[in-house]
């Protein structure tokens, strides 16, 4: 009879495993703050996505013939406006609201408030940040309620779909609210 001692001892197959598992242990919590913050900036990146749409939204706005519409007051445009508004498109996850403050001299300031339901953002701009998103879940009841309107800012106007005067046809508006 042959003596056939190839292959490997049940020690050394368990030693392998163990390393195995701690490389893979070490992996992983190594990925997990990582994938935070890419959610974070991308949550960031499409707030800025969405500051642009209500700079469209609010140049458009100014060229309409609206005596309403004063193109140096600010104007509060919540993202369920602009959506309805056909300015933004795959962003229907998102809840907020963007600012655009008329500064003087045709310059204007955009500050958004944003929440994709994990993360938020709150009275931020294009130098905000990812860093500065918070936990949605964690998140103060009053934060909540700054996302859509704004931050709470008052002697604003607020941009909104609103019922035309005797019919039942939905019409923009951007009035004081």
């Amino acid at each position: 009879m042959r003596n056939n001692k190839k292959g490997f001892t049940l020690v050394e197959l368990l030693a392998v495993i163990v390393i195995l598992a701690v490389v893979m242990l070490i992996g992983i919590t190594a990925i997990g703050p990582l994938m935070t913050n890419s959610r974070k900036a991308a949550l960031r990146s499409d707030g800025l996505d969405l500051m642009n749409a209500a700079k469209t939204a609010y140049q458009a706005e100014a060229l309409k013939s609206d005596p309403q519409f004063n193109s140096t007051e600010s104007v509060c445009m919540p993202f369920e406006w602009l959506k309805t508004q056909g300015y933004t498109e795959g962003k229907e996850q998102y809840d907020g609201s963007v600012l655009v403050t008329y500064t003087g001299n045709g310059q204007y300031t955009y500050k958004y408030w944003l929440t994709n339901g994990v993360y938020y953002y709150l009275d931020a701009n294009s130098k905000t940040g990812y860093e500065d998103a918070k936990d949605y879940n964690n998140a103060p009841a009053e934060d909540k309620t700054k996302l859509t309107n704004c931050g709470g800012i008052k002697e604003v106007k607020i941009c909104k779909m609103a019922t035309k005067t005797g019919s039942k046809e939905k019409v923009s508006e951007c009035s004081k609210s």
